[in-house]
């Protein structure tokens, strides 16, 4: 997301949006029903990210476990 971005979450409660710390990351990115496949849009994940970094979804810490793509990562 880029810098400044913020989650967000629907009226239901699902995680709608994704802030990634610290925010270098390019791009927003959206959680999949799930909850444990980020597709990014605009996003470089390959480029940005490793296994093992930590991420915030919605003020709860997260690590990436892999990154399939530049567009696609699971937590």
């Amino acid at each position: 997301m880029t810098q400044g971005g913020t989650g967000a979450s629907s009226s239901t409660g699902a995680i709608t949006k994704v802030e990634l710390q610290p925010p270098r990351i390019s791009g927003t990115v959206n959680v999949n029903s799930t909850l444990n496949t980020l597709v990014g849009t605009g996003t470089i994940f390959q480029r940005e990210l490793e296994i093992g970094d930590q991420i915030m979804v919605n003020n709860q810490i997260s690590w990436v476990n892999a990154i399939t793509s530049n567009t696609s990562l699971t937590v």
